[in-house]
């Protein structure tokens, strides 16, 4: 296999975040306030933004809880992303998924409904795992998949009450206390959430009764809390996700540096590709790259380009042109003439 070697080099990357919190705390306030942003939601979830709907159009786009009967609400989801992070969504810099609680209630609900025969409204153990795994799928689609656009998902509160734990001196402490998490089905899901997000954060509404105050923020984890800072939040108020946005964008961009190409012992040489270069101008000099391929194509059916070939495929395919380029000249007829008579 051929690879490169580079040196690192901060890019142009997009963000991707999830932030949790209850009911009321300022998650889609907060989403709402980025620039040139669409939502995947319900209209109902957009109701907190009516005050600003006023100042700034707010774009969104409605999930249903079941798309067809081949695909789920993820599905849907995915389908909707993909073609927002392409030509068609070239208007909005930012997806707002609002909320992932919402999205994995709706498959929930059809897994229940999917089947006349079923004799209980209640989720199976199976059931429990195989929606765990589906959440997990999704979410390292849209961390590898979505590539052109910043992304936020959001999600409700869930909490653990616990009765001890160990401290970060190893001492254990006992009382009563709160654990807070994303509520998502699967405790393997809420782990994983560190590893797929580069800001996991709670957001919890200030205590003062003024509602135009900036919600809190904390992305720090521990035991109360599960949170990943890639990119230093820290614990604060933040009035917009664009703030998280511009963090990232203050990162001087540069390009790539290759500082080494590594190819397989089993990958075409550069002779063996100029060779078949070579005997392909002089089979097909009107029609060189077309025919080339359309050789490669009769050959080895496949659509493979020549830099894609096997040391191996490139030595048959010389050998073939080559016997070809034979009969072609051997078939040429004669450009000598009689000398005219004098």
């Amino acid at each position: 296999m051929a690879f490169q070697i580079k040196t690192y080099q901060p890019s142009a990357e997009k963000c991707k975040a999830l932030v949790y919190g209850p009911s009321g705390s300022g998650k889609t306030l907060f989403a709402a306030k980025a620039d040139d942003c669409v939502f995947i939601t319900s209209e109902q979830g957009l109701l907190s933004t009516r005050h600003i709907a006023q100042e700034k159009n707010i774009d969104y786009i409605t999930i249903e809880p079941k798309a067809s009967a081949n695909k789920d609400v993820f599905d849907q989801v995915e389908e909707i992303m993909t073609q927002l992070d392409g030509k068609d969504g070239s208007k909005y810099k930012t997806i707002v998924i609002d909320s992932l609680t919402d999205v994995v209630d709706m498959y929930v609900q059809d897994l229940l409904g999917s089947s006349s025969t079923r004799k209980t409204t209640q989720l199976q153990l199976q059931e429990y795992g195989m929606i765990a795994t589906r959440v997990q799928q999704f979410l390292s689609w849209v961390r590898f998949k979505v590539r052109n656009k910043h992304v936020l998902v959001i999600c409700q509160e869930g909490s653990e009450e616990l009765t001890e734990y160990v401290d970060e001196s190893g001492n254990t402490r006992t009382g009563s206390f709160t654990s807070y998490h994303p509520s998502i089905v699967g405790k393997k899901s809420k782990d994983k959430l560190p590893y797929i997000f580069d800001i996991c954060a709670r957001c919890v509404r200030p205590k003062s009764t003024d509602k135009n105050q900036s919600s809190w923020f904390s992305a720090t984890p521990d035991i109360f809390q599960i949170g990943k800072d890639r990119i230093g939040i820290g614990k604060k108020q933040y009035d917009s996700f664009q703030e998280w946005i511009s963090m990232i964008e203050s990162i001087g961009y540069k390009e790539q540096k290759v500082i080494a190409e590594v190819k397989s012992d089993s990958d075409i040489t550069k002779e063996q590709f100029d060779q078949i270069k070579t005997l392909a101008k002089k089979l097909y000099p009107t029609d060189t790259a077309a025919s080339l391929q359309r050789i490669i194509t009769a050959f080895f059916k496949t659509n493979a380009s020549v830099e894609s070939l096997s040391r191996e495929d490139a030595e048959t395919l010389i050998e073939k042109m080559s016997i070809r380029l034979e009969e072609h000249s051997s078939n040429q007829p004669s450009n000598e003439t009689d000398s005219p008579q004098g």
